[in-house]
């Protein structure tokens, strides 16, 4: 079972190490979910996503899959709280909804149902994403504390908020297929001089640039493969400064789930291949999170706690002195 809070240590070795520049936040899909006290509204979830897809897709009007989802399982299953994510059903899996739609229709109408479900264009960045971009920032001349934000969101609400903040934000969108050995070169030249904050968009981007035709994403089950096949291969996929970036920093899931087999498959390839020691203790915050999942990546030093992300981003913003101001409609 996760714990329900961060002990006082905790908060200081997350603390210690943003202002070191030794903290990488990586951010999912919760970072932009409404609050539960309804002050802000943000996006739907993966799951909420993959159902309202199909109920575009399908024609349901007036109809909200999630009330009808409903999976009987045996009763050591259901009594169990370790075991939640084994019911699950595939209407809640988007990577296999979007692929059902692309193969059947195509990439144009999946991607234009997808704008639709997700309008951050309709939307202020959270709390969280705002505590993100304010900072307080070091001496002139010296690296920023986060030195790298890796996300597998698709919107641009993050970079709103370090526009709102007058922080400068250098972005690279990860290609599905992988750099080019141009491109590795060139990205390795520009982030070796570049001191500001640097935005990994693992699983691509498109709703900044709603009139692009194909953009770059990582949303069906094809797409995951192709992803996996090119950002495991050291010369194609992340790049090397930024690796060495993950694998030296104590790594902030926020709003992510660890389950996802990309992210595994990542931190199998880049965190679990170093020496024991060289391997640096990691922290997630997530919501009733599974106590399977919280054993299994305890062993790989990562500490699950059951912390509501936006009292999390209170509490960090006290503890580094952060104000924000009232946030504006674009």
């Amino acid at each position: 079972m996760a714990l329900d809070t961060l002990s006082e240590n905790e908060w200081k070795l997350i603390v210690d190490r943003i202002r070191d520049g030794h903290c990488v936040p990586f951010l999912g899909a919760g970072v932009n979910a409404s609050s539960d006290d309804g002050t802000y509204q943000g996006l739907p979830l993966g799951s909420e996503v993959s159902c309202q897809l199909l109920e575009k897709w399908l024609g349901l009007e007036n109809v909200d899959l999630r009330n009808l989802l409903k999976v009987e399982t045996y009763k050591a299953i259901d009594d169990s709280e370790r075991y939640t994510d084994l019911k699950r059903v595939g209407l809640e899996n988007l990577a296999r909804v979007s692929l059902h739609v692309e193969y059947v229709d195509d990439f144009k109408l999946l991607l234009k149902y997808l704008r639709e479900i997700l309008p951050d264009h309709k939307r202020v960045p959270s709390p969280l994403l705002r505590t993100l971009a304010r900072l307080p920032m070091p001496a002139e001349d010296t690296a920023p504390p986060f030195q790298l934000i890796v996300t597998t969101n698709y919107d641009n609400l993050l970079e709103r908020a370090f526009d709102e903040a007058q922080v400068p934000l250098k972005k690279i969108v990860q290609p599905k297929q992988g750099f080019n050995a141009k491109q590795q070169s060139t990205l390795q030249k520009e982030l070796s001089i570049y001191k500001g904050v640097v935005l990994y968009k693992i699983h691509g981007s498109f709703l900044e640039d709603r009139k692009k035709e194909n953009p770059e994403i990582v949303i069906t089950e094809e797409d995951y493969i192709e992803f996996l096949h090119s950002v495991v291969n050291s010369k194609k996929g992340i790049p090397g400064l930024i690796r060495g970036k993950l694998q030296g920093s104590t790594l902030l899931f926020l709003g992510y789930s660890l389950e996802d087999l990309d992210f595994r498959t990542l931190f199998k390839g880049m965190i679990e291949r170093l020496p024991d020691r060289d391997q640096v203790k990691s922290f997630a915050i997530q919501r009733k999170p599974s106590p399977f999942w919280v054993d299994f990546w305890t062993k790989k030093k990562v500490e699950i706690r059951d912390v509501d992300l936006y009292s999390f981003a209170e509490e960090l913003r006290q503890r580094l002195g952060i104000n924000l101001p009232e946030p504006k409609l674009p």
